[in-house]
């Protein structure tokens, strides 16, 4: 679930069909998902104003706080994992690392994930 909260810090209004084709699942296990993260207080899903039939997510006040916990704990693991691994050997694997995620997006066709989020409804 970690992956859904930071997704919606980063592109808060979202719709469900967004989170399913961004994080290449399926949708009906992204609707699941949106529900427990409601049921926990992490979300809000509130009606998409050009399309009756969409949500647009946005993290609660309570989802924010996770979001900071989550984040907090990911740069500790990150740093335990890379102690002894130079700086630059560091920037050398994340480069290539972003290299081949831009080809696997361009030969399938999804949606650069590191782009401008969406517009969300006023």
């Amino acid at each position: 679930m970690a992956r859904y909260i930071i997704t919606l810090h980063a592109r808060p209004g979202v719709s469900q069909d967004f989170l399913a084709e961004f994080h290449a699942v399926d949708k009906s296990f992204v609707a699941r998902v949106c529900g427990r993260l409601e049921e926990l207080g992490f979300i809000d899903r509130r009606p998409n104003e050009n399309d009756r039939r969409a949500n647009c997510i946005f993290l609660t006040e309570k989802g924010g706080a996770i979001h900071s916990e989550i984040m907090a704990f990911l740069l500790s693991w990150g740093s335990s994992i890379s102690d002894g691994v130079s700086e630059e050997d560091l920037r050398m694997t994340i480069s290539t690392m972003e290299r081949i995620n831009r080809s696997i997006d361009a030969l399938s066709g999804h949606p650069d994930r590191r782009g401008p989020p969406p517009k969300t409804p006023e």
